[in-house]
């Protein structure tokens, strides 16, 4: 397996802000990098990446609100520096790695007349982020925002529409997550059955 550490850093950062959080447990005293997601498979994959590049110690995965969804924690305070360090300034320098986590968190694709995938974030300015790297790969995709009641938070989502852009955004950032990719393959399968 060969991995490009610094860019799985990179695309953990982006998983961070999408759904993950960083904490640090006073009673105990340890940095914790904490990622959520509802797909093992996903979860034990991005598990085996990082023991490649941090090795297998201080990395756990529990199944947390009764098997519906994993957490996958990572111990450290070298490695929650360097995802810290990354945030900061991947939102104002976004890369592709970064953009492909927070795709894997917060992309979702559908089809109802149109094919679009969104990404979705409560921070506007990691979808600003997101918008500066999709914009100079001539990515076309606009912002949307949804605006809630309080104490709600406004949701803040870059939208791209059409076959087109959707599969140029797939070749570019090359999303990991099976929600992405599974789901434009059922959608391509389906979109061909149907023209032809």
């Amino acid at each position: 397996m060969s991995i490009n550490c610094r860019e799985l850093y990179e695309y953990v950062a982006g998983v961070v802000c999408g759904d993950g959080s960083l904490w640090y447990d006073v009673k105990g005293r340890t940095y914790h990098v904490l990622i959520y997601d509802n797909n093992y498979t996903f979860i034990m994959t991005l598990k085996d990446m990082l023991q490649y590049c941090i090795g297998h110690r201080n990395i756990r995965v529990r199944s947390i609100k009764s098997g519906r969804c994993f957490e996958l924690d990572v111990r450290g305070l070298e490695f929650y520096t360097t995802i810290l360090d990354l945030i900061k300034h991947l939102l104002s320098n976004p890369s592709i790695p970064f953009v492909r986590g927070l795709t894997d968190a917060e992309g979702s694709l559908y089809h109802h007349g149109t094919i679009t995938l969104e990404i979705s974030n409560t921070k506007q300015d990691v979808v600003n982020a997101i918008y500066k790297l999709l914009e100079s790969l001539k990515v076309k995709c606009f912002i949307v925002t949804e605006r809630r009641k309080p104490p709600r938070r406004d949701i803040y989502k870059v939208r791209i529409r059409g076959w087109n852009n959707v599969i140029h955004f797939i070749n570019v950032v090359k999303p990991l997550h099976p929600k992405i990719r599974d789901k434009l393959q059922n959608l391509m399968y389906t979109y061909r059955s149907l023209t032809h």
